[in-house]
């Protein structure tokens, strides 16, 4: 008899845990972490006071973590939503594998004097990533170098060219945007690193001190237009092709040896 109820019991135990396993497996399982963990730099932009008709530019950077993600199209929206836009957009309806970057340059154009704002809405995998975008329209002062670069900053070029949307000038705006005014970033593992553009700030702060007077004499002649024309091709061919300054050095490096041999 004794027996018999050991062996009932042990039955009922082992039917109960079945139940148990069965139940269970039948039971939603709560969701994992999501595949990646987005990274935006910077978390806003504040473009500070820019000239209307003038245009500002800066970086914005998208990282990934751990696991891959895949980015939607990214939109601005807002009430200022014409004053604002992207260019060179390398992460809209794309897949970012782990550690990798990728960037979009967002552009303040103000058409009128005032506060602007807008949104910039980064879609992805995980719940969207909301930049808040900021800056002023001001009709006299020249723009300053808050948040990133200063499209309307490139008084001499733009009026030795007579607009800043003019090709020479693009290139020596976007130089100073992405090699002056933006900081040094390296990522190694896990770590990343940020140096601060000292010299190149410190630089683009002095240029905007001393040349809207300049650039507004060499506005008044057109002789001091072509002049400036002509000094500036050098510096924006070996920006835009960066071997020529090599070729260049290259010989002159050769001229010196072979005179030293001779």
């Amino acid at each position: 008899m004794k027996e018999m109820i050991c062996v009932l019991g042990i039955m009922v135990i082992l039917l109960g845990f079945n139940l148990k396993v069965v139940y269970g497996a039948g039971l939603p399982q709560p969701p994992g972490p999501p595949d990646g963990q987005l990274t935006v730099d910077p978390l806003s932009i504040d473009f500070g006071s820019v000239n209307v008709g003038a245009t500002i530019s800066t970086p914005l950077t998208i990282s990934v973590s751990d696991e891959s993600l895949t980015i939607g199209t990214i939109t601005i929206a807002g009430n200022n939503v014409s004053e604002f836009s992207k260019q060179d957009d390398t992460c809209s309806e794309r897949k970012i594998a782990a550690s990798e970057v990728c960037t979009v340059q967002v552009v303040f154009s103000p058409i009128s004097a005032g506060s602007k704002s807008a949104t910039l809405s980064i879609p992805s995998d995980t719940p969207t990533v909301a930049v808040p975008l900021s800056g002023t329209g001001v009709t006299s002062s020249p723009p300053s170098s808050g948040g990133g670069g200063g499209g309307g900053g490139c008084f001499i070029a733009t009026a030795a060219y007579g607009s800043y949307l003019d090709p020479h000038v693009k290139v020596l705006r976007d130089f100073r945007d992405r090699w002056l005014l933006t900081d040094f970033r390296f990522q190694i593992a896990d770590f990343r690193i940020e140096i601060p553009n000292i010299i190149g700030k410190a630089f683009v702060a002095f240029y905007y001190k001393f040349s809207p007077p300049m650039a507004d004499f060499i506005r008044q002649y057109e002789a001091l237009r072509t002049a400036t024309r002509w000094l500036l091709i050098p510096l924006v061919y070996v920006i835009k092709y960066p071997f020529i300054l090599g070729v260049i050095i290259l010989i002159g490096v050769a001229t010196v040896i072979r005179r030293k041999k001779q």
